[in-house]
């Protein structure tokens, strides 16, 4: 559908919208130890799912990537000794990611970092400004249709769950 929105605008909010979504993971990046920040998150969905429920599928569907980044990104999760590859009771082709001890241990000792990186990002806005940014921005996120509530539920119930760390206390 066209509207009147004059190409320009929509090339300048197309490339403000990339260039803030790299800095703000590049920046996250600086505020986590030993892992990044896409990594923490891509951990923190699999934790919510469960562990030996998450499939690199569900993982990629929640974090709106494609299997081929989230396979490179496990891949690593993998070589460092932070999740583990199960086979799947259900299906022989897919696997269970299972996050080990010692990613537990980097998701606890990054929760304050990345606390602090999440009310530094977004201090310039107000409650209600940070509100219609979430808004407007999940407007905008391909697929975004009824089917894919599970997947979008697992990224906001992992991100809910370690919201409750005090600003104040980081």
């Amino acid at each position: 559908m066209r509207d009147d929105k004059p190409l320009t605008l929509l090339h300048q909010t197309y490339a403000a919208l990339l260039a803030s979504a790299h800095g703000l993971q590049a920046r996250g990046d600086r505020y986590v130890d030993a892992l990044t920040s896409r990594q923490l998150m891509a951990l923190l969905v699999i934790d919510n799912i469960g562990d030996g429920q998450a499939t690199i599928n569900a993982v990629a569907r929640a974090l709106n990537t494609t299997k081929q980044s989230m396979r490179q990104l496990i891949a690593k999760l993998e070589a460092g000794g932070l999740v583990r590859l199960l086979p799947a009771a259900h299906d022989r082709r897919a696997v269970n990611l299972v996050i080990t001890e010692r990613g537990r241990a980097l998701m606890e000792a990054n929760g304050d970092n990345s606390a602090r990186f999440l009310h530094d990002a977004f201090e310039a806005l107000s409650r209600e400004e940070t509100e219609r940014l979430l808004e407007l921005l999940t407007m905008l996120r391909p697929g975004d249709t009824e089917g894919d509530g599970q997947a979008r539920s697992s990224l906001n119930a992992a991100t809910d769950r370690r919201s409750d760390h005090d600003p104040a206390a980081v």
